[in-house]
Parts: C-alpha cells; sequence; structure tokens
C-alpha cells in the first residue's frame, strides 16, 4: 500500500545523515502536496 511505502521511505530516511533525510523527507513532502493538488483537480 501508499501508506506501508511512505512508512518504508521514512524509515530509511532516518537511517541516511541528516542532510540527506532532510532531502528525502522534503522530496515525500513535495510528493505528497501534488498529490493533494491532483485530487483536488478531480
Amino acid at each position: 500500500s501508499a501508506q506501508a511505502s511512505s512508512k518504508a521511505i521514512l524509515r530509511a530516511a532516518g537511517a541516511l545523515p541528516c542532510e540527506t533525510a532532510l532531502t528525502a523527507r522534503l522530496q515525500i513532502l513535495r510528493h505528497m502536496n501534488t498529490m493533494k493538488t491532483m485530487l483536488l483537480e478531480l
């Protein structure tokens, strides 16, 4: 499921160095915002 994969990504991001983790989290947030925008446009 999408929730499980995002949790796995967050878990992986937590295991990475801080800078990389922050970048990954920003990418996830950006992706989530894109998904919300797409849903609103439907």
